[in-house]
């Protein structure tokens, strides 16, 4: 089994590594890794690669792993793409000042990740239980905010990437 041990860039931020990727010239040394958010969060860690093989992952720094980065080993790089996930997407530019205050707190309570724009917050969805709660809960801002679910790559805002309950 391969193992990767640093990482070596984000092929959104460095156009080099993005060029080698899109060639794909040396297939055996460029692969490819789909992987839930929640396995982004891990410095150690067996995964699958598009093509089948195992890879292993002993990161020598301490942070999470984003979609885009490239792992490197002594012989291969590995290309991260995170798996989409069903998103709440609440656009906000409707909503009064107080209306805002308001969903910040719920939001907050709710103790998950959050992704936060000029003019929406999202927030990753489990199952369809839980679309119907939140559903619930913002019942009062839904008739005035734009409201949709739908699955995407879920990315938390950096300053409020928080844990889950």
């Amino acid at each position: 089994m391969h193992k990767v041990r640093k990482i070596a860039g984000n092929i959104f931020e460095n156009q080099n590594l993005s060029k080698r990727f899109e060639a794909g010239t040396d297939i055996e040394i460029y692969k490819t890794a789909l992987m839930p958010r929640a396995d982004l969060e891990k410095t150690r860690q067996k995964i699958k690669c598009t093509d089948g093989e195992h890879i292993g992952i002993n990161l020598e720094e301490d942070r999470k792993i984003r979609n885009g980065d490239v792992l490197q080993g002594d012989d291969l790089m590995v290309l991260v793409k995170q798996m989409p996930e069903t998103v709440m997407t609440l656009k906000l530019a409707s909503l009064a000042p107080n209306q805002l205050v308001t969903l910040g707190h719920m939001v907050g309570n709710l103790h998950k990740p959050v992704s936060v724009g000029d003019d929406f917050v999202s927030i990753p969805i489990r199952n369809e239980i839980e679309i119907d709660f939140l559903k619930t809960i913002f019942r009062d801002f839904i008739e005035r905010a734009e409201f949709t679910v739908e699955d995407k790559v879920f990315e938390p805002s950096k300053s409020m990437d928080s844990h889950e309950h």
